[in-house]
Protein backbone atom coordinates (compact mmCIF):
# COMPACT_ATOMS: atom_id res chain seq x y z
CA UNK A 1 0.00 0.00 0.00
CA UNK A 2 1.05 3.48 -0.48
CA UNK A 3 2.13 5.61 2.23
CA UNK A 4 -0.09 7.83 3.97
CA UNK A 5 0.35 11.65 3.15
CA UNK A 6 1.87 13.67 5.74
CA UNK A 7 -1.12 15.89 7.03
CA UNK A 8 0.51 20.08 7.11
CA UNK A 9 0.66 22.44 10.29
CA UNK A 10 -1.85 24.98 9.61
CA UNK A 11 -3.84 23.16 7.32
CA UNK A 12 -6.72 21.54 9.10
CA UNK A 13 -4.80 20.62 12.19
CA UNK A 14 -6.34 22.63 15.76
CA UNK A 15 -2.70 22.23 17.99
CA UNK A 16 -3.88 22.29 21.45
CA UNK A 17 -1.48 22.41 24.27
CA UNK A 18 -2.12 18.33 24.80
CA UNK A 19 -1.12 17.76 21.14
CA UNK A 20 1.84 20.85 20.95
CA UNK A 21 3.37 18.80 24.04
CA UNK A 22 3.22 15.21 22.31
CA UNK A 23 4.78 16.56 19.46
CA UNK A 24 7.64 18.07 20.68
CA UNK A 25 8.57 15.26 22.32
CA UNK A 26 9.44 14.14 19.00
CA UNK A 27 11.78 16.73 18.56
CA UNK A 28 15.25 16.58 19.79
CA UNK A 29 15.73 18.95 23.13
CA UNK A 30 19.00 20.57 21.89
CA UNK A 31 17.14 21.86 18.32
CA UNK A 32 14.16 22.75 20.43
CA UNK A 33 15.98 24.85 22.44
CA UNK A 34 17.59 26.61 19.26
CA UNK A 35 13.86 27.16 17.58
CA UNK A 36 12.54 28.19 21.17
CA UNK A 37 15.35 31.14 21.14
CA UNK A 38 14.51 32.34 17.72
CA UNK A 39 16.80 30.60 15.85
CA UNK A 40 15.69 29.86 11.88
CA UNK A 41 16.73 26.73 10.24
CA UNK A 42 19.55 28.67 7.93
CA UNK A 43 21.05 29.43 11.09
CA UNK A 44 21.26 25.88 12.97
CA UNK A 45 23.82 24.18 10.49
CA UNK A 46 27.00 24.18 12.11
CA UNK A 47 30.34 21.84 12.42
CA UNK A 48 31.10 20.50 15.98
CA UNK A 49 33.26 17.95 17.48
CA UNK A 50 31.13 14.88 18.47
CA UNK A 51 31.36 10.87 19.10
CA UNK A 52 29.16 9.08 17.07
CA UNK A 53 27.95 5.69 17.81
CA UNK A 54 25.71 3.24 16.03
CA UNK A 55 24.01 0.26 18.42
CA UNK A 56 22.65 -3.15 16.56
CA UNK A 57 20.34 -5.00 18.36
CA UNK A 58 20.08 -9.00 17.72
CA UNK A 59 18.07 -11.21 19.43
CA UNK A 60 14.98 -9.36 18.52
CA UNK A 61 12.26 -11.61 16.75
CA UNK A 62 9.42 -9.61 14.14
CA UNK A 63 7.60 -12.47 13.05
CA UNK A 64 5.61 -13.54 16.42
CA UNK A 65 2.08 -11.89 17.75
CA UNK A 66 2.24 -8.29 17.47
CA UNK A 67 1.55 -7.38 20.72
CA UNK A 68 4.78 -9.62 21.98
CA UNK A 69 7.01 -7.62 18.64
CA UNK A 70 5.72 -4.51 19.83
CA UNK A 71 6.61 -5.15 23.80
CA UNK A 72 10.11 -6.41 23.26
CA UNK A 73 11.02 -3.31 20.85
CA UNK A 74 9.49 -0.84 23.05
CA UNK A 75 11.53 -2.75 26.25
CA UNK A 76 14.86 -2.28 24.20
CA UNK A 77 13.94 1.34 23.16
CA UNK A 78 13.27 2.69 26.41
CA UNK A 79 16.77 0.57 27.77
CA UNK A 80 18.23 2.82 25.02
CA UNK A 81 16.86 6.13 25.89
CA UNK A 82 17.57 5.01 29.72
CA UNK A 83 20.99 4.89 29.01
CA UNK A 84 21.78 7.62 26.97
CA UNK A 85 20.01 10.25 28.56
CA UNK A 86 21.52 9.17 32.25
CA UNK A 87 25.10 9.90 30.04
CA UNK A 88 23.37 13.02 28.91
CA UNK A 89 23.46 11.97 25.33
CA UNK A 90 21.00 12.12 22.30
CA UNK A 91 19.00 9.44 20.20
CA UNK A 92 18.95 10.60 17.12
CA UNK A 93 17.37 7.15 15.15
CA UNK A 94 15.90 4.05 15.47
CA UNK A 95 16.47 2.32 12.07
CA UNK A 96 14.58 -1.07 11.53
CA UNK A 97 15.37 -2.38 7.81
CA UNK A 98 16.73 -5.57 6.43
CA UNK A 99 19.85 -4.97 8.10
CA UNK A 100 18.16 -5.45 11.47
CA UNK A 101 17.94 -3.15 14.33
CA UNK A 102 20.27 -0.14 14.94
CA UNK A 103 20.54 2.92 16.86
CA UNK A 104 22.25 6.57 16.06
CA UNK A 105 23.13 8.04 19.14
CA UNK A 106 25.68 11.46 19.53
CA UNK A 107 27.55 12.87 22.34
CA UNK A 108 28.25 16.41 22.00
CA UNK A 109 24.96 18.08 21.36
CA UNK A 110 25.02 19.42 25.06
CA UNK A 111 28.20 19.74 24.74
CA UNK A 112 30.82 18.38 27.65
CA UNK A 113 34.67 18.25 28.38
CA UNK A 114 34.04 14.73 29.06
CA UNK A 115 31.67 13.62 26.05
CA UNK A 116 34.24 10.77 24.47
CA UNK A 117 34.29 8.96 27.75
CA UNK A 118 30.29 9.22 28.96
CA UNK A 119 29.74 7.73 25.35
CA UNK A 120 32.09 4.79 25.93
CA UNK A 121 30.98 4.32 29.47
CA UNK A 122 27.31 4.56 28.56
CA UNK A 123 28.09 2.00 25.50
CA UNK A 124 30.21 -0.42 28.25
CA UNK A 125 27.20 -0.49 30.31
CA UNK A 126 24.33 -1.27 27.90
CA UNK A 127 26.24 -3.84 25.70
CA UNK A 128 26.42 -5.23 29.78
CA UNK A 129 22.93 -4.34 30.69
CA UNK A 130 21.65 -5.64 27.94
CA UNK A 131 23.45 -9.20 27.86
CA UNK A 132 22.81 -9.97 31.69
CA UNK A 133 18.92 -9.17 31.70
CA UNK A 134 18.25 -11.22 28.67
CA UNK A 135 20.00 -14.25 29.96
CA UNK A 136 22.37 -13.48 26.43
CA UNK A 137 18.96 -13.54 23.92
CA UNK A 138 19.45 -10.11 22.91
CA UNK A 139 23.01 -8.49 22.69
CA UNK A 140 24.31 -5.24 21.29
CA UNK A 141 27.53 -4.55 18.77
CA UNK A 142 28.74 -0.97 18.66
CA UNK A 143 30.87 1.27 17.27
CA UNK A 144 31.98 4.40 18.51
CA UNK A 145 33.80 7.30 16.98
CA UNK A 146 35.29 10.87 17.52
CA UNK A 147 35.39 13.82 14.75
CA UNK A 148 34.15 16.34 13.62
CA UNK A 149 30.83 16.46 12.40
CA UNK A 150 28.16 18.90 10.39
CA UNK A 151 25.06 19.40 12.00
CA UNK A 152 21.87 20.27 10.28
CA UNK A 153 18.52 19.65 8.92
CA UNK A 154 17.81 18.06 5.84
CA UNK A 155 14.82 18.10 3.94
CA UNK A 156 11.78 20.52 2.41
CA UNK A 157 10.32 23.21 4.77
CA UNK A 158 7.07 21.08 4.86
CA UNK A 159 9.25 17.61 6.12
CA UNK A 160 12.66 18.23 7.63
CA UNK A 161 15.04 15.90 9.47
CA UNK A 162 17.96 17.52 12.28
CA UNK A 163 20.66 14.96 11.47
CA UNK A 164 24.28 14.54 11.52
CA UNK A 165 27.35 13.76 8.40
CA UNK A 166 30.60 13.03 8.57
CA UNK A 167 33.66 10.41 7.50
CA UNK A 168 33.68 9.66 11.04
CA UNK A 169 29.99 9.01 11.36
CA UNK A 170 30.10 6.29 8.60
CA UNK A 171 32.97 5.21 10.14
CA UNK A 172 30.91 4.39 13.51
CA UNK A 173 28.58 2.33 11.22
CA UNK A 174 31.26 0.05 9.68
CA UNK A 175 32.63 -0.54 13.05
CA UNK A 176 29.29 -2.06 14.72
CA UNK A 177 29.22 -4.27 11.73
CA UNK A 178 32.69 -5.59 12.21
CA UNK A 179 31.78 -5.98 16.14
CA UNK A 180 28.82 -7.73 14.93
CA UNK A 181 30.86 -10.74 13.86
CA UNK A 182 32.50 -11.20 17.03
CA UNK A 183 31.36 -13.44 19.86
CA UNK A 184 30.65 -12.01 22.92
CA UNK A 185 34.01 -13.15 24.74
CA UNK A 186 35.73 -11.15 22.31
CA UNK A 187 33.83 -7.99 22.70
CA UNK A 188 31.51 -6.25 20.33
CA UNK A 189 32.01 -2.94 21.10
CA UNK A 190 34.90 -1.41 18.85
CA UNK A 191 36.39 2.26 19.81
CA UNK A 192 38.06 4.19 17.24
CA UNK A 193 41.56 6.11 17.80
CA UNK A 194 40.38 9.49 18.14
CA UNK A 195 38.04 8.80 20.75
CA UNK A 196 40.29 6.71 22.38
CA UNK A 197 42.74 9.78 22.37
CA UNK A 198 40.17 11.75 24.31
CA UNK A 199 39.30 9.43 26.61
CA UNK A 200 43.12 8.99 27.64
CA UNK A 201 44.12 7.31 30.68
CA UNK A 202 41.33 7.08 32.11
CA UNK A 203 41.05 5.74 35.92
CA UNK A 204 37.67 4.15 34.42
CA UNK A 205 38.30 2.54 31.11
CA UNK A 206 41.32 0.95 29.92
CA UNK A 207 41.46 -0.36 26.10
CA UNK A 208 42.68 -3.29 24.12
CA UNK A 209 43.81 -2.98 20.82
CA UNK A 210 42.72 -5.32 18.39
CA UNK A 211 44.25 -6.37 14.74
CA UNK A 212 43.77 -4.06 11.95
CA UNK A 213 40.38 -3.84 10.09
CA UNK A 214 40.10 -3.33 6.08
CA UNK A 215 36.59 -1.39 6.49
CA UNK A 216 34.26 -0.49 3.45
CA UNK A 217 34.19 2.56 1.82
CA UNK A 218 37.43 3.65 4.12
CA UNK A 219 41.03 3.88 2.32
CA UNK A 220 43.60 2.94 5.54
CA UNK A 221 43.58 0.03 7.71
CA UNK A 222 41.57 0.46 10.87
CA UNK A 223 42.77 -0.44 14.41
CA UNK A 224 39.47 -0.83 16.49
CA UNK A 225 40.13 -0.62 20.42
CA UNK A 226 37.76 -2.50 22.98
CA UNK A 227 37.30 -0.73 25.84
CA UNK A 228 36.29 -2.42 29.53
CA UNK A 229 35.94 -0.95 32.89
CA UNK A 230 38.56 -1.07 35.68
CA UNK A 231 38.73 -2.75 38.77
CA UNK A 232 39.15 -0.72 41.82
CA UNK A 233 38.10 2.55 40.29
CA UNK A 234 39.68 5.97 42.10
CA UNK A 235 38.03 9.04 40.35
CA UNK A 236 39.55 12.03 42.69
CA UNK A 237 38.71 14.88 41.48
CA UNK A 238 42.37 16.22 42.25
CA UNK A 239 43.49 14.84 38.90
CA UNK A 240 45.02 16.97 36.66
CA UNK A 241 44.12 15.41 33.58
CA UNK A 242 42.19 17.50 31.17
CA UNK A 243 42.05 20.90 33.61
CA UNK A 244 42.53 23.85 32.26
CA UNK A 245 42.88 27.38 33.69
CA UNK A 246 40.28 28.90 35.51
CA UNK A 247 38.77 32.02 34.03
CA UNK A 248 36.19 34.28 34.82
CA UNK A 249 35.34 32.23 38.20
CA UNK A 250 37.14 34.11 40.50
CA UNK A 251 34.49 35.66 42.73
CA UNK A 252 32.89 32.33 43.34
CA UNK A 253 36.35 30.70 43.69
CA UNK A 254 36.56 33.09 46.84
CA UNK A 255 33.16 32.91 47.98
CA UNK A 256 33.58 29.09 47.57
CA UNK A 257 37.04 28.90 49.82
CA UNK A 258 35.48 31.15 52.40
CA UNK A 259 32.37 28.63 53.15
CA UNK A 260 34.46 25.82 52.94
CA UNK A 261 37.49 26.72 55.36
CA UNK A 262 34.56 26.71 57.94
CA UNK A 263 34.60 23.62 60.57
CA UNK A 264 31.60 21.28 59.09
CA UNK A 265 30.55 23.29 56.44
CA UNK A 266 28.92 21.54 53.23
CA UNK A 267 29.19 23.51 50.16
CA UNK A 268 27.18 23.18 47.50
CA UNK A 269 28.37 24.05 43.96
CA UNK A 270 24.77 24.88 41.89
CA UNK A 271 24.68 25.90 38.19
CA UNK A 272 23.43 25.57 34.75
CA UNK A 273 25.47 22.86 32.44
CA UNK A 274 28.59 24.31 31.09
CA UNK A 275 29.12 27.12 34.09
CA UNK A 276 32.54 25.84 34.77
CA UNK A 277 31.24 23.93 38.51
CA UNK A 278 33.86 20.95 37.73
CA UNK A 279 36.72 23.60 37.31
CA UNK A 280 35.92 25.38 39.90
CA UNK A 281 35.80 22.42 42.57
CA UNK A 282 39.22 21.06 41.24
CA UNK A 283 40.54 24.39 41.77
CA UNK A 284 39.34 24.13 44.91
CA UNK A 285 40.63 20.76 45.46
CA UNK A 286 44.12 22.00 44.52
CA UNK A 287 44.60 24.62 46.99
CA UNK A 288 42.48 22.90 49.74
CA UNK A 289 45.68 20.36 49.09
CA UNK A 290 48.64 23.24 48.43
CA UNK A 291 47.67 24.36 52.23
CA UNK A 292 47.59 20.80 53.59
CA UNK A 293 44.15 20.74 54.66
CA UNK A 294 42.88 17.35 55.66
CA UNK A 295 40.01 17.53 53.42
CA UNK A 296 38.70 14.56 50.78
CA UNK A 297 37.37 15.23 47.21
CA UNK A 298 35.32 12.95 45.07
CA UNK A 299 33.94 13.09 41.58
CA UNK A 300 30.59 11.18 41.18
CA UNK A 301 29.00 10.88 37.72
CA UNK A 302 26.07 8.92 36.53
CA UNK A 303 27.91 5.97 36.73
CA UNK A 304 27.20 5.99 41.00
CA UNK A 305 23.45 6.80 40.61
CA UNK A 306 22.41 3.72 41.49
CA UNK A 307 25.03 2.48 43.78
CA UNK A 308 24.06 2.23 47.55
CA UNK A 309 26.29 4.82 49.54
CA UNK A 310 28.52 5.60 46.44
CA UNK A 311 29.77 9.27 48.39
CA UNK A 312 30.65 7.11 51.39
CA UNK A 313 32.14 4.51 49.67
CA UNK A 314 34.62 6.86 48.20
CA UNK A 315 35.18 8.82 51.47
CA UNK A 316 36.09 5.11 53.41
CA UNK A 317 38.69 4.19 50.59
CA UNK A 318 40.38 7.51 51.13
CA UNK A 319 40.05 7.50 54.96
CA UNK A 320 41.80 3.09 54.70
CA UNK A 321 44.75 4.90 52.80
CA UNK A 322 45.79 7.44 56.00
CA UNK A 323 48.85 6.26 57.95
CA UNK A 324 46.91 6.28 60.99
CA UNK A 325 44.24 3.39 59.59
CA UNK A 326 46.80 0.87 58.94
CA UNK A 327 46.47 -1.53 60.87
CA UNK A 328 42.20 -1.49 60.16
CA UNK A 329 43.96 -2.10 55.73
CA UNK A 330 45.44 -4.49 57.37
CA UNK A 331 42.81 -6.31 59.41
CA UNK A 332 40.35 -5.72 56.10
CA UNK A 333 43.29 -7.13 53.80
CA UNK A 334 43.16 -10.01 55.92
CA UNK A 335 39.92 -10.92 56.19
CA UNK A 336 39.72 -10.72 52.44
CA UNK A 337 42.10 -12.52 52.02
CA UNK A 338 40.83 -15.49 54.11
CA UNK A 339 38.24 -15.55 52.07
CA UNK A 340 35.74 -14.34 55.98
CA UNK A 341 33.96 -11.54 54.02
CA UNK A 342 31.09 -12.41 56.26
CA UNK A 343 33.39 -10.81 59.03
CA UNK A 344 32.73 -7.31 57.29
CA UNK A 345 29.25 -7.34 57.80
Amino acid sequence: PRPLPLPRVGAGIDLNDRSERALRSFVLPFVERRVVSGQTSSWMSEFRSTTMLFVKINGLSYTGPEADVLSDLQAVVWTVQHFVLRFEGTVLRLIVDDKGTRFKLAFGLSQHEDDAERAVSMAVQLEHHMRSVSGGAVICAIGVTTGVTFLGDVGSDSRCEYTTTGAHVNMAARLMSAAAKRSVEEGRLFVDEQTRQQVGDSSVLHFSAGPALTLKGIDAPVVPYVPSVREAVDRALVSEKGVRPLVGQQALMREVLEHAATPGAVTVVYGSQGCGKTKVVREVCKRAQSARSRAIFLSLDMRDGETPLAVWQGVLAHLLEADGAAPLRNDLLKIAAEDNSDKLV
